[in-house]
């Protein structure tokens, strides 16, 4: 506490100066170890910041970072200060970095630093460095230079490539390739001759490393062909030709159609070839290889349209659809995928026709995923609405799907005309896209398709559709009224039903009452629905109706729904465990015939913090088929119950740890 405030201290000061005391700063900093206080590096950090501003405070920053390189500053606090002046250093820093050069524990920290200040005199240090450095302190020098792209270590560090280190021999041959000057070059020649192997494909390495920096283009293209041709490593070769590529003056077009038209093809680098397709700037590289595509083999087929795909332009384009119909499998699926990610409305007639084709489950997958992903949003959409009217059977059925899929609100009319369809499975598709898609706008006209619907799976689907948009209508009583309306024509008893069961989505008052009516009437079917409707509803209101049903049901049947009912309306109230919830609770035990009445209680009860919650749960610790969910509800009420009952509550663990044959 003490070390925040002196430093907030040191920062108010600073700003009433105008300027931030570095030296003050660092000098708090340079105490830092891992897992202390950061605030002061924090504050060092902002400070430096703001000289991007203060050209006139960079040199006291830098002062203040060179004092962190001290021998009794941490080594957090020296690493810090070396990250920085990679970006803040100048020449004045030089002196105290070379001076950790020569110690195994900071020379990677300086070189870190020198490798960012790009000044003559930092160069120098870090070449010095190297003829006096040993082991890793002297391969981080090596990397160093590398980074600087150091061209007069160049003749040091080739006698390094040859040195008994192993470490030191391949850093310096790394270095080498990064430097990539004449001599560079000229020295990873003489390595791939006569290194040991290892060496020398390292070797190899670095020259495709140098090829990619230098000047001399032909050059470059000479030494990755002599590579080619004389590695043995397949990832050498593969490195080397795609260097080639790259060096050629036409980015490698005429090379990539040779090595398809080659016979035999080279099965390591026509991949290489066809992956270059896809960066090549000709304008006119998509037409030239999508008129090849037909002739390549399946496994190239589906690497070029990969490319093609990434070039996207209207030639790729064009090849792409022109394998959608391909007699090869895994080109035909390669173009579908292909399809769905570049293209638009435009290919829906395309894949509409693919999709009427496809014979495989997998072909008409891969094409429902390539429309279901089309760009191009509500006209995509309007296209494959469009598909759907010329479309016939399987294929009608799967576009209407892919509506709903790719959720098209906007074809909702559309689909309201697919559902009067007479073929069973359209209409039953396009209600199962509405039930997705349809909102409170089409509530009546759904309604309406209600009363019409015959078949009884159909109807079922209408419903479904029904609720659904129901659901999604922001005034309830509107909802409400609507099915109400309906009621009101007195439908047959099938129908009377269906619009019994859409009620608890409404659900309000209006409802209820609707609900209640049903309950007095004299269809049995409609009486069960009733009690179907009043056990699903949303909320307590239905509680006293639902609880009379549960008190002198019909059937079993009935029974059942209000008992089920009920116990999901009383768990909702298990927040607020008071009188009236336990005297619900009360209710529903005292009419408990089974087991599997027992279990919902049991259920119901765990998330009841009250002390009556454990005079009925303990009692079906003595029924054996429900022992085990009733020591489960214990678990949950006791913790709950001890702190204000006790006593109660000791009482109730005695009995679960007897029940489960503890002590």
């Amino acid at each position: 506490m003490k070390n925040t405030l002196t430093s907030v201290l040191v920062l108010a000061v600073a700003a009433a100066s105008g300027a931030a005391d570095f030296a003050a700063l660092a000098e708090k900093a340079a105490n830092y170890v891992s897992g202390g206080d950061v605030v002061p590096l924090r504050e060092l950090e902002r400070a430096l910041v703001a000289t991007i501003d203060a050209p006139a405070d960079r040199a006291q920053a830098e002062a203040a970072l060179v004092r962190m390189l001290a021998a009794d500053a941490s080594f957090e606090a020296k690493r810090f200060a070396c990250e920085r002046l990679s970006e803040y250093g100048t020449d004045a820093a030089v002196p105290a970095l070379a001076a950790l050069l020569g110690a195994e524990e900071t020379a990677g920290l300086a070189c870190i630093a020198l490798g960012g200040i790009r000044t003559e005199k930092a160069a120098e240090a870090l070449r010095t460095a190297l003829a006096a450095s040993k082991g890793p302190s002297r391969v981080q020098v090596i990397s160093a230079l590398g980074l600087r792209r150091d061209e007069p270590s160049a003749a040091a560090l080739a006698g390094l490539a040859r040195d008994a280190d192993a470490a030191v021999a391949r850093a310096a041959v790394t270095a080498l390739g990064r430097i990539a000057s004449p001599a560079a070059v000229a020295a990873l020649a003489a390595l791939r001759k006569d290194a040991p192997t290892g060496l020398a494909a390292d070797a190899a390495a670095a020259s495709l490393d140098a090829a990619e920096r230098m000047a001399d283009r032909a050059a470059a293209a000479a030494l990755c062909d002599e590579i080619l041709q004389s590695a043995k490593a397949a990832h050498l070769r593969r490195g080397a030709y795609a260097a080639l590529l790259r060096a050629d003056a036409d980015g490698g077009l005429a090379r990539i159609r040779a090595a398809l038209k080659a016979k035999p093809r080279d099965a390591l680098l026509v991949p290489v070839a066809i992956a270059r397709v896809a960066e090549l700037q000709d304008a006119g590289a998509s037409k030239t290889f999508g008129a090849m595509l037909p002739g390549l083999l399946p496994d190239e087929q589906g690497w070029m349209i990969g490319a093609l795909a990434v070039r996207g332009d209207a030639d790729a384009r064009a090849a792409i659809r022109g394998q959608v119909a391909s007699t090869q499998a895994v080109t035909r699926r390669t173009a579908l995928a292909a399809v769905g990610r570049i293209e638009d409305a435009a290919a829906v007639p395309l894949l509409a026709t693919a999709l009427a084709g496809a014979a495989a489950e997998e072909d008409r997958v891969a094409v429902e995923q390539a429309l279901a992903g089309l760009r191009g949003g509500s006209a995509t959409d309007t296209a494959i609405a469009q598909a759907v009217q010329k479309a016939q059977g399987v294929a009608r059925v799967a576009l209407i799907g892919l509506l709903a899929r790719r959720g098209a609100t906007g074809e909702v009319p559309a689909l309201l005309i697919e559902s009067d369809s007479t073929n069973a499975a359209v209409a039953r598709a396009a209600y199962q896209a509405l039930s997705k898609l349809a909102g409170a706008a089409e509530v009546p006209a759904l309604l309406q398709r209600l009363a019409k619907a015959g078949d009884k799976a159909l109807r079922a689907d209408v419903e479904a559709a029904t609720a659904r948009a129901l659901s999604r209508m922001p005034d309830a009583a509107a909802g409400s009224k609507a099915v109400r309306g309906a009621l009101a024509a007195n439908p047959g008893t099938d129908l009377r039903c269906a619009l019994l069961r859409l009620l608890p989505v409404a659900g309000d008052a209006a409802a209820l009452e609707a609900l209640r009516k049903a309950l007095a009437g004299d269809d049995a079917p409609v009486r069960d629905a009733a009690v179907r409707a009043l056990a699903g509803w949303p909320d307590v209101a239905a509680w006293d109706a639902l609880a009379a049903v549960f008190q002198k049901p019909e059937n079993d049947a009935q029974r059942a729904l209000a008992f089920g009912g009920l116990v999901r309306m009383t768990r909702t109230l298990n927040a607020k465990p008071d009188d009236a919830l336990i005297a619900r609770y009360r209710l529903l035990v005292d009419g408990i015939r089974t087991d599997d009445d027992r279990r919902q209680i049991l259920g119901a009860l765990t998330g009841v913090a009250h002390p009556a919650a454990l005079e009925m749960a303990v009692p079906m610790l003595d029924v054996p088929a429900v022992r085990a969910e009733a020591i489960l509800a214990l678990k949950g009420i006791l913790p709950a119950v001890k702190p204000s009952h006790p006593k109660e509550a000791v009482e109730a663990w005695k009995k679960m740890r007897a029940a489960e044959g503890q002590p």
